[in-house]
């Protein structure tokens, strides 16, 4: 009986490092291909989500594939030169070599891309919330401006006609700012539709919640602050208006006297 050509502990050392080489090696060009790929895919899936199962699977393949090298190697005996092992080896080899340099290129791209997709978001994210507490604080100043106005427009017994253009003045420039604000708040949400995602992943669900939260309770405050106004001005326009006809009136009647 001749000797095995093959040695088991080339076969093994083969597959330890890549998994279905040992097979090759062995002439089992089918079962080492299948089984390069298998463990390409299973790594693929474990460096994604980091499944216990992927790795369960991964370790056993690989465990599974030195095994088998070794034990083909030691039972088998060939009476020629496998040539055909050393092209589709070196065929595999350089498949991983230029399969890795691109895969390198791909994930240093992603990367970078991820970067600077993460940095204009995390920029446009702060100028939106610059944005919004700078017109909180000008819709404040409107406020307290109308209720200055008002109060002095109500203060006396009488309504002098110039306090009330001033409050309907001040009126309208708060109409200015809430529809300024408005506008700011549904951009902001809208940049916040667009990139949730990616959002949450860098402030978290928490903040992002409490910031749509706020955007909403901001809505509700400026509708409800103009209704207010709104009705308030026209009741002191109404008022004014009663009170001049009255005055009207008595002048009239000492006209009469």
């Amino acid at each position: 009986m001749k000797k095995p050509k093959k040695k088991p502990w080339l076969a093994g050392l083969l597959s330890f490092f890549i998994v279905g080489m040992g097979q090759i090696y062995n002439r089992e060009y089918e079962k080492g291909i299948v089984m390069f790929f298998l463990i390409v895919i299973l790594w693929s899936a474990f460096y994604n989500d980091y499944s216990l199962w992927s790795l369960v699977f991964l370790i056993g393949l690989w465990t599974y594939s030195i095994y088998d090298a070794e034990k083909v190697a030691k039972e088998t005996i060939y009476k020629e030169p496998d040539k055909r092992a050393i092209s589709i080896t070196v065929g595999l080899y350089l498949i991983i070599i230029i399969g890795s340099f691109i895969a390198g290129l791909l994930v240093g791209w992603v990367t970078v891309y991820t970067e600077e997709t993460q940095n204009s978001v995390i920029e446009e994210y702060n100028l939106h919330i610059l944005t919004i507490n700078n017109d909180s604080e000008d819709w404040s100043k409107a406020v307290d401006e109308w209720s200055d106005v008002y109060e002095d427009a109500t203060s006396d017994n009488y309504l002098v006609a110039q306090e009330v253009t001033n409050v309907g003045i001040a009126t309208e420039s708060y109409v200015y700012q809430h529809k300024l604000f408005k506008k700011h708040i549904s951009n902001f949400r809208y940049f916040i539709l667009e990139n949730e995602d990616s959002l949450k992943q860098i402030y978290g669900n928490k903040e992002i919640f409490n910031i749509k939260k706020s955007l909403d309770d901001y809505d509700i405050l400026l509708d409800q602050t103009l209704d207010l106004m709104k009705q308030r001005t026209q009741d002191l326009r109404n008022a004014h208006q009663e009170y001049n006809e009255q005055l009207l009136r008595y002048l009239k009647i000492l006209a009469l006297l």
